[in-house]
């Protein structure tokens, strides 16, 4: 799988346009944003969202084969196989080598039965010569089913398919394909203890599943077979850019596992959960994702997102590379819908030939809103840093600080609110922005140090204040699941936002706004305990047991003093 990002650029058409997209939604015409709620269950169209309506369109290739030539009758499809030895591109082993279609499916061509290998112990691999093929390489892999009840990792073979004997599987790269093969689930394995398992190629996730690693099962994609002179893998053509990929129209879950080089690919619907995707190529999304409670770290590039992508709880750190690499890499590049909540973006370095931007870059035609979260020392030798945002975008109760150049090179339309900025804003061809410009439009309560280059222009906003008043701490663990940059108990931020304009009830950590009767900026709410004693990090600095009991002591020795006892 290939997951790409690129530029959108938008021009405004006027109203005269808008009118004329009211027009078309009328007639019976489905109303529609996205290609997904066009479907109209029609084989033989192509259907997608042509804003603002449903667009249908005949398909010439309807079965989605490129080894038939199919007629589509009443919105039935009819597929008839071309002649044997036509080529085609849909190898199922495979890589850019190709293939020979042959009885109307694409068979990849072979020269020994060692390139055949499907990975599925429940079918025999051979390379076969076709002798309908006229062409020099008439061999082709087939894959026969092996005796039904022949055993295989966790059952035994039914029509050349494993059929698990139970939800749990051996702890192998075989276990794991079985279980996505057969499907359902939720699968565990029997690994006993942490564990690390070599995958020989990608887990195609073609069918809905639900796999569990309980958090002991290691992932690691790492390319162990020898590479040709020109760095290619060898015929078999197994290369991949991702560990685990999910196919469109699948829907599958990921929980517990960590998944080492390469990285994963959603096509699909996948949910992420308790997991750790590192030292490789992140994660692209082109489906619909959800990753929460997980962390993103040590990749040339983190998350790609061109589809709809939700994060809670996620920490990406250290992600990226140095000057002189060959491709965009960093942290977070959003070209879709992406909703980030209770994370901390961090350490990661942006850089490649191509050019840099922030730790989080949103496109032209992306959608971003964070809430709850920390975005802190990350860093690029162009402009961001921080964020980037030449689409849409929304920070509300967040966090930016330490980051360089910029917390925010606003480039789109970014509306701010009860947040807290340490450090400096950058819009276009300006040193700051201007409230005028609109680029940054504040809804108030929030604060910016130590100068005043975001634009806030309400009377509840605060600007030009000295670093030492805002008092925020490092970032470290101060509980909740990622870490958060603790506000220091003379800051400046602390209850600031009236209860009603609080706009969550909880800061990153989990822990309830507002401790007293205001809410603090920023993403992180200052605890506080009996008496008035406060705290970082989830409790008050002297336990209000230990007050109550010197209190009620100090009162009895004053009524026994006084003779009462």
């Amino acid at each position: 799988m290939e997951y790409r990002f690129g530029f959108v650029f938008v021009c405004a058409l006027g109203l005269a346009l808008g009118g004329s997209e009211a027009a078309r939604a009328g007639d019976g015409a489905v109303s529609c944003e996205v290609d997904e709620e066009c479907d109209d269950d029609d084989v033989c169209t192509e259907d997608f969202c042509d804003e603002p309506v449903c667009a249908h369109e005949p398909k010439d290739d309807c079965d989605d084969n490129e080894c038939t030539e199919d007629t589509c009758t009443d919105g039935m499809c009819d597929p008839v196989p071309v002649p044997d030895g036509t080529g085609c591109l849909e190898n199922p082993r495979g890589g850019d080598y190709g293939g020979l279609c042959v009885a109307g499916e694409c068979k990849g061509l072979c020269e020994s039965a060692e390139e055949c290998n499907d990975l599925n112990e429940c079918t025999a691999d051979a390379c076969i010569p076709v002798d309908s093929v006229d062409v020099e390489d008439g061999a082709v892999c087939g894959h026969a089913p092996v005796s039904d009840e022949s055993l295989c990792a966790g059952g035994m073979c039914e029509a050349g398919e494993c059929a698990p004997a139970s939800l749990v599987l051996p702890c192998s790269e075989q276990g794991i394909r079985n279980a996505i093969a057969a499907g359902g689930g939720p699968y565990t394995f029997d690994c006993g203890g942490p564990t690390t398992v070599m995958n020989e190629a990608e887990f195609v996730i073609d069918d809905d599943v639900i796999l569990d690693g309980e958090g002991n099962l290691t992932v690691d994609g790492e390319i162990s077979r020898e590479l040709d002179d020109e760095g290619n893998l060898p015929v078999d053509g197994r290369e991949s850019e991702v560990v685990f990929g999910v196919l469109p129209g699948v829907t599958a879950e990921l929980h517990g596992f960590t998944v080492l080089r390469r990285g994963i690919g959603n096509g699909g619907t996948l949910t992420l959960t308790g997991s750790t995707v590192s030292r490789g190529g992140g994660i692209g999304n082109e489906g619909t994702m959800t990753i929460s409670e997980s962390t993103v770290s040590r990749n040339v590039s983190a998350i790609d997102n061109s589809g709809s992508l939700t994060m809670t709880g996620v920490t990406v750190s250290n992600n990226g590379c140095s000057e002189g690499f060959a491709e965009l890499c960093g942290a977070i590049f959003n070209a879709g819908a992406l909703t980030m909540t209770n994370s901390t973006v961090s350490g990661n370095e942006i850089g490649g030939d191509s050019g840099g931007s922030g730790a989080i870059w949103n496109l032209g035609d992306g959608t971003l809103s964070i809430v709850n979260s920390t975005v802190s020392g990350n860093s690029t030798s162009e402009v961001g840093g921080g964020i980037a945002n030449d689409g849409t975008m929304t920070i509300t109760n967040s966090t930016l600080s330490g980051n360089t150049p910029h917390e925010i090179f606003a480039g789109g339309t970014a509306t701010v609110t009860n947040t807290l900025i340490r450090g400096v804003c950058q819009c276009p061809f300006r040193l700051f922005c201007r409230s005028a410009e609109r680029n940054i439009v504040s809804n108030g309560y929030n604060i910016e140090s130590p100068s005043r280059t975001c634009g806030f222009d309400q009377d509840t906003d605060l600007f030009d204040v000295r670093g030492q008043d805002v008092d925020l701490e490092p970032l470290a663990d101060n509980g909740g699941l990622t870490e958060t940059r603790a506000l220091g108990p003379d800051s400046i931020a602390i209850d600031r936002i009236p209860k009603a304009m609080c706009e969550v009830d909880e800061d990153q950590r989990g822990v309830g706004r507002p401790q007293n009767k205001l809410c603090d900026v920023g993403a992180f709410e200052l605890t506080t305990g009996g008496g008035g004693c406060s705290a970082t990090g989830g409790g008050p600095s002297t336990p209000w047991w230990i007050a109550m009991v010197l209190g009620a002591l100090v009162v009895a020795l004053r009524r026994r003093d006084r003779g009462d006892l």
